[in-house]
């Protein structure tokens, strides 16, 4: 390696000696997390231990530690961003180097098996999640890194790029006209100023689903969103039921979906359609605020009762 050639910290040494030896388990994840608690062992100790005892349930093996950087080390950085062309998506790629910084981390590290990423990612939120409860914020407060190994090549380091959505046109999801629009710019400057924040804050839920993968973390901030904006899960359950008389099995499946995952900890299973049409109706609930009404809306419903007895 040349002395300008970029440089890559490892820390391969942290995967389990036992993992090593297990056929099943083919590579591993090691994520470095910023952390206030792991100066001190009298705290994050009994915090693994909760950990340990309440993750079980959810499977899988993991591995946890808490260490300190003396100083800084070379990390390569990897920038992506995804940008569009017509109707192509391209994810561009910058590679520079950067440091790990002197300080506290707490490290997570996953066998890769048969699970695929979504598997990953939710098996490791799931476990800074719970650490957070048991440990507060600052016990895995930053991811810093990521690094990925191949077991049988372990002076390798890869990482996965950023997964990129196959996004409907943006021309699908115009719903409501020009007109309505500017009406409902007059009709704001009087309103009160609960519907004015309702809305803003409804906006900003949604913006929490924006460029998100995990649907179930989209599903839930469109359905808050939409909870805001009608005023309550009640008077949401009456909007969707009065939408049309032929829409109560729709309404239905929309609703079961947010019980199965707000009470039962299901999985959505959702797709761009549904939130398309879910995102109109916060729209649509900030206008009845408001007291506008807009017919594209009305031809929205009709034309997802249509395509929903197609697909049934």
């Amino acid at each position: 390696m040349s002395i300008n050639e970029p440089k890559d910290s490892s820390y391969y040494k942290l995967i389990p000696l036992e993992w090593l030896s297990d056929a099943t388990i083919v590579g591993a994840v090691v994520r470095g997390y910023s952390s206030g608690i792991a100066e001190f062992p009298d705290l994050y100790e009994p915090a693994i231990a909760a950990v340990k005892s309440l993750i079980v349930p959810l499977g899988g093996k993991f591995a946890m530690c808490f260490r300190a950087i003396a100083k800084q080390e070379p990390q390569l950085i990897f920038e992506e961003v995804v940008t569009f062309h017509g109707e192509e998506i391209k994810t561009n790629l910058n590679v520079r180097q950067g440091v790990v910084p002197a300080g506290h981390y707490a490290f997570l590290i996953l066998p890769i098996c048969n699970e695929n990423e979504d598997y990953i990612r939710r098996r490791a939120d799931s476990i800074r999640g719970l650490l957070t409860l048991v440990a507060g914020h600052t016990a895995m407060l930053d991811l810093v890194f990521e690094q990925r190994f191949d077991l049988s090549k372990p002076d390798q380091i890869s990482r996965v790029s950023k997964v990129v959505e196959n996004h409907v046109h943006p021309n699908t999801w115009r719903i409501f006209s020009t007109d309505t629009l500017q009406a409902a710019k007059e009709a704001f400057e009087n309103c009160p100023t609960e519907i004015r924040s309702r809305a803003e804050l409804a906006f900003g839920f949604i913006a929490r689903s924006t460029n998100v993968i995990d649907q179930s973390s989209r599903y839930a901030n469109i359905w808050i969103a939409l909870e805001i904006a009608a005023g309550g899960n009640s008077a949401l359950k009456k909007f969707l039921n009065s939408l049309d008389p032929a829409f109560a099995k729709e309404a239905k499946r929309f609703i079961d979906t947010r019980n199965n995952l707000f009470h039962e900890g299901r999985h959505p299973t959702v797709n761009q359609t549904d939130e398309r049409f879910l995102c109109a109706c916060v729209v649509a609930l900030i206008l009845r605020q408001i007291g506008i009404t807009d017919p594209a809306f009305n031809d929205l419903v009709k034309e997802r009762l249509i395509s929903r007895a197609a697909y049934e």
